[in-house]
């Protein structure tokens, strides 16, 4: 028999893939969200911090170091002066030039040469301009009002310094939970669109049976794992469908070939493979012996033409099978279904023809 070509539909992205991705997009947006508001977070508490501190220490050390000239502290007695003051108050403390320039330290952290940015003063996590040799939590560049530039301290306060650790690993903790979160549902989302690609590519949009390029697919199979020999191909093809469509609308034909697909499946057992060949036109596979496939296939027409659940219209179909012998190859195979669908039209329809091996 000609194959019918029926209309092919596009079928986008499934909306359940796009509110998918879109929850995706906000599980990202909320891990920014936490990194943003703990870096906020240490940024205020830093700051804050700072601001208690010097309030309380710059004032002590001011009255200590205030008048000390260049020559006084680059000397090997204030050195030792400032590392005393320094042990007291959990700090480091050194002298710089106009430049930044480290001219005398009472650290074994800051040494001589350094240059440090006396343009900061409101407090920094890092040094800047050298290599890091200290675990200060920030420093700041004092301004005196003696014939030095500036006292540089460096605090080293170790429970304000656990306090922002324990932060950073309970954010790094949460970004871990929060980015495999993501992962799984990153990689829940691939899967679940790459069937959905397979699904599209391999089955009949109306009647849910595989459609042609996966049925011979699915042939190849069975012929590769000797399953074929004695078995039955069918092709089954509505009695006067264009007057189905003409008569009482395409809607209506989609329902009877969704119909006709649903029982189709429901005769199906075992290795056995069906599909939408084209059209009005369905195939299949019985792997089973001629016979038992011939009383199926009888069963099949029988229960078509007493009628689709739902639908007004009378419906027969026309059957028409071939044994599978030797010769497998599935052009050859359809050929003789071909001739027993028919013999099938022609003995008046709603019949099933069957062809033993040639």
């Amino acid at each position: 028999m000609k194959k019918k070509k029926g209309k092919q539909k596009t079928v986008g992205i499934s909306n359940v893939v796009i509110i998918d991705l879109i929850l995706i997009a906000g599980a990202l947006l909320a891990a920014l969200s936490v990194i943003y508001a703990t870096g906020t977070i240490i940024k205020y508490s830093t700051e804050r911090y700072t601001e208690v501190w010097l309030g309380t220490m710059v004032e002590e050390l001011n009255d200590e170091f205030g008048d000390v000239t260049a020559e006084r502290a680059s000397s090997g007695i204030m050195h030792s002066y400032l590392r005393s003051v320094a042990r007291v108050n959990h700090m480091d403390l050194a002298y710089l030039d106009n430049n930044g320039l480290v001219i005398g330290s009472g650290s074994s952290y800051i040494q001589e040469g350094d240059v440090w940015d006396v343009e900061n003063t409101n407090g920094s996590w890092l040094k800047r301009g050298g290599p890091m040799r200290f675990n200060g939590i920030f420093y700041v560049s004092y301004p005196l009002p003696g014939g030095i530039a500036r006292l540089l301290i460096v605090h080293r306060n170790s429970e304000f310094y656990n306090n922002v650790k324990a932060v950073i690993r309970i954010t790094l903790l949460l970004l871990v939970v929060v980015f495999s979160t993501i992962l799984i549902l990153v990689d829940e989302q691939l899967i679940r669109y790459r069937n959905h690609i397979i699904t599209l590519a391999t089955t009949d949009e109306l009647t849910g049976l595989a459609n042609r390029k996966a049925f011979i697919r699915q042939y190849e199979k069975l012929k590769q794992d000797g399953l074929l020999s004695g078995a039955c191909l069918y092709l089954v093809d509505v009695d006067l469908f264009k007057g189905i469509n003409d008569s009482y609308g395409h809607m209506t034909g989609d329902k009877v070939l969704s119909g006709i697909a649903e029982k189709i499946m429901a005769f199906q057992e075992g290795r056995s493979i069906t599909g939408r060949w084209g059209g009005d036109e369905f195939i299949g596979v019985h792997v089973l012996e001629s016979t038992e496939a011939a009383e199926k296939l009888e069963g099949l027409v029988k229960e078509i033409a007493d009628g689709l659940d739902g639908l007004p219209v009378k419906v027969t179909v026309s059957v028409g099978a071939a044994q599978i012998g030797d010769q497998l190859e599935l052009q050859n195979v359809i050929e003789r279904a071909d001739e027993g669908l028919y013999q099938s039209k022609k003995q008046g329809r709603g019949r099933l023809t069957v062809l033993g091996t040639p």
